[in-house]
């Protein structure tokens, strides 16, 4: 879950950087292969939010790692993070920056969560359903909730579209402890 307020600044004065530097897609890949390394890494998460590293040794362990792997605008970045001792946001600073190039890319993500594996066909369905109410490019990731019985949920940011049996059921008993 994204908290910080400050990787959000980060990320949106850095995406409008690489935007006016004509680097956005090349910043995008660097920062999506740093947020997998997070992802998978407990030791890179170390790296960057131990106090007990001193900075100047952060700054050489994150070069020796990433130097001529990333673009030198987003090498610049997380220098200058490191600098601003944040660089324990580099990993939110990197959501963040996803979801603004989505945005400017008219592009949402959800994720539909269905009692059992949905079809292809299915999934498309519910994009192009979804494309035509919410009025974006739709990217749908699916997960398997065997809780649910059946029916689907869709998550669009905060909001989920609750359209499971267990939902129905949960309204009938509901409506009849109501009446």
């Amino acid at each position: 879950m994204l908290t910080s307020k400050a990787a959000k600044r980060y990320a949106r004065a850095f995406f409008s950087l690489a935007q006016d530097k004509g680097k956005l897609d090349e910043v995008r890949a660097d920062f999506s292969a740093i947020a997998s390394l997070a992802a998978q890494s407990e030791e890179f998460n170390v790296l960057l939010s131990s106090p007990l590293v001193a900075h100047a040794k952060r700054l050489e362990l994150l070069k020796s790692l990433l130097e001529g792997k990333l673009n030198a605008v987003s090498m610049s970045f997380i220098t200058f993070l490191n600098t601003k001792e944040r660089s324990e946001i580099l990993a939110e600073v990197c959501a963040y920056f996803e979801i603004f190039c989505n945005e400017a890319a008219n592009v949402q993500l959800i994720t539909i969560t269905s009692a059992a594996e949905l079809g292809v066909a299915q999934v498309k369905a519910i994009e192009v359903k979804m494309e035509a109410q919410l009025n974006k490019t739709i990217k749908a990731s699916t997960e398997v909730d065997a809780s649910l019985m059946g029916g689907f949920k869709i998550q669009i940011g905060d909001q989920v579209i609750d359209h499971s049996i267990t939902a129905q059921l949960n309204s009938l008993k509901q409506s009849i402890v109501n009446a």
